[in-house]
């Protein structure tokens, strides 16, 4: 005796299987490149796919054309000849439409030199991906890579320096429009300019009327600027305009008093002593 699932579980199984498959042509883009197996990397791209990784090499000194065609994305794989590769996919967001599929998705791309494992570049990036449908799987038409935040050598990747001198560009300008935020939680936004270490650097920091950052320690200091608003740091209130710097091992909390956006630098990575 067989029994035939109800259509809603069909349908909704379908979908499941969509979805899987639409993370998977990123799967085998970001594999692919890993493993050093061609054949996976290209089946993840349809005849006439582009990539564009414009603004990662722009922010790194170096000019990378948008690529057009699954042969010119291939090129890629040459280019990392030279490099250890390893690429983390998290957060994929999937919307399908029928033939069509739409994903963004967070990557952590780590490149180390393999005549000298000490060099290295961390690449945190942003994927938007459109997608269509090919067989039982999905495949990339078109990818759009930016960088959030990086870490290391960008010679490793970028001809922007060399191994002796590890030269980085002159300057790295951060577009408005390029600042992606992240929720820290309890009307808190955070938006990476400049990362160092990791968790350690300059950034935007956007806080809704009343929100507040919990007490925490600067092992660094920190550097604050008001940019607009009103904020309440520890027992010093700053208005738009007003800057306040923090000695290493200081402890503070933050509240706004109204809309409020100001920029941060933290030469060290902070450490929480309060839960938000």
């Amino acid at each position: 005796m067989t029994t035939e699932l109800p259509t809603d579980d069909i349908a909704l199984l379908r979908r499941l299987r969509d979805v899987h498959e639409a993370i998977d042509a990123l799967y085998r883009f970001a594999a692919g490149q890993d493993q050093r197996d061609e054949a996976l990397f290209r089946s993840a791209f349809a005849p006439d796919a582009t990539l564009d990784f414009t603004q990662p090499a722009e922010r790194h000194g170096a000019t990378v054309p948008v690529m057009t065609g699954r042969d010119a994305i291939a090129t890629i794989l040459d280019v990392l000849r030279p490099l250890v590769t390893s690429h983390t996919v998290t957060n994929p967001r999937v919307t399908v439409d029928g033939d069509r599929a739409t994903l963004s998705a967070l990557v952590s791309a780590q490149h180390v030199s393999r005549d000298d494992p000490h060099r290295h570049l961390l690449l945190e990036n942003t994927y938007d991906v459109d997608l269509a449908r090919d067989g039982d799987r999905f495949v990339v038409e078109s990818m759009t890579i930016r960088n959030l935040w990086s870490d290391g050598d960008p010679s490793v990747l970028f001809a922007t320096g060399t191994a002796d001198t590890a030269a980085a560009p002159a300057a790295v300008p951060v577009r408005g429009s390029e600042a992606t935020w992240i929720d820290q939680g309890d009307g808190v936004e955070l938006a990476p300019l400049r990362v160092v270490g990791g968790l350690a650097g300059t950034a935007l920091l956007r806080f809704a009327a009343g929100a507040r950052s919990p007490a925490h320690r600067h092992p660094g200091g920190e550097d604050l600027y008001v940019v607009s608003g009103r904020l309440r740091v520890g027992d010093v209130v700053l208005d738009a305009g007003d800057y306040l710097h923090t000695a290493p091992g200081g402890v503070h909390d933050a509240e706004a008093e109204a809309p409020t956006l100001v920029v941060i630098t933290v030469p060290e990575p902070i450490e929480v002593l309060e839960a938000s």
